[in-house]
């Protein structure tokens, strides 16, 4: 949904079957433009797959390095623009300009036969019903957090209102090169970092849904509020997976744009499991 926005900038993967019988889903929240959202979109299922980590079956490592591997390859292709005086059109089957100042959160879901892996970079969430339980699947990553600001202000950064170098409301991302800068700390150590963190939990009987969603539902829901009203829903029946997404949404949009809650691009995934 883009809402109140000018534009959307989000984008996202579901693919049910990788061709291995795993499965793949992802929200990427965009800002400073939705470049970077549409080369995640893009590239990382097919990177994923190339990596030998996850043909051998680490699975954890595979995200880890895939998350990285995307803002290696904005980074050649930004820089061979920068020295050619080149500019690619992604709407002309080129790769999109201009990704100095964009960025996206990452928040990717990888279904195992047996395993739900989460990777998250920045605020987007995913979060578990488990027998009628919430589980959180990621964690927010957001500048005044005590090991975000500490690794922003050991980059040689600061944190003020909330917002990393009182600019950026969030503390991972991929993309925004602008504060990749220093190039005597490692990828993990920047300012802002792609590196995600991982989850693992355990497919079973009990597991019954999965949202995965960008901030703007989360500013408008807890996470356990999601998880009440997706399973109210759910059990109702007589609507798919997607009417019940659509609903939530129309629900929580904000019906003006006064306060800015409720006005977010909104992209939201619901993830059941079947019994």
């Amino acid at each position: 949904m883009q809402g109140w926005r000018k534009t959307q900038e989000d984008a996202h993967i579901a693919k049910l079957d990788l061709g291995d019988g795993n499965a793949l889903f992802a929200v990427f929240d965009g800002h400073g433009g939705d470049q970077v959202a549409h080369f995640a979109e893009k590239h990382m299922a097919e990177e994923l797959l190339q990596l030998e980590s996850y043909k051998s079956g680490d699975y954890k490592t595979s995200l880890e390095e895939v998350f990285l591997k995307i803002d290696e390859m904005m980074i050649a292709i930004k820089n061979q623009q920068e020295s050619q005086g080149t500019y690619g059109n992604e709407h002309d089957g080129g790769e999109p300009n201009n990704f100095s100042e964009a960025g996206c959160t990452s928040n990717v879901i990888l279904l195992t036969k047996d395993k739900i892996y989460c990777a998250n970079s920045g605020d987007s969430r995913a979060v578990l019903s488990q027998n009628g339980q919430t589980v959180e699947l990621s964690e927010d990553h957001k500048p005044d957090n005590l090991k975000e600001k500490t690794r922003i202000e050991k980059a040689d950064g600061f944190v003020s209102m909330g917002r990393t170098n009182g600019i950026i409301s969030l503390s991972r991302a991929l993309g925004d090169f602008d504060y990749k800068q220093k190039h005597d700390l490692s990828k993990h150590e920047q300012q802002i970092t792609a590196f995600p963190d991982i989850s693992e939990n355990p497919i079973n009987e009990d597991t019954e849904f999965i949202i995965q969603a960008c901030d703007g539902i989360w500013d408008c829901l807890t996470s356990e509020e999601a998880v009440r009203k997706f399973g109210e829903m759910l059990k109702k029946g007589g609507k798919s997976e997607k009417q019940i997404v659509e609903q939530v949404l129309e629900e929580i949009i904000a019906p003006d744009s006064s306060n800015g809650v409720g006005c977010d691009n909104m992209t939201c995934i619901l993830i059941r499991f079947n019994k």
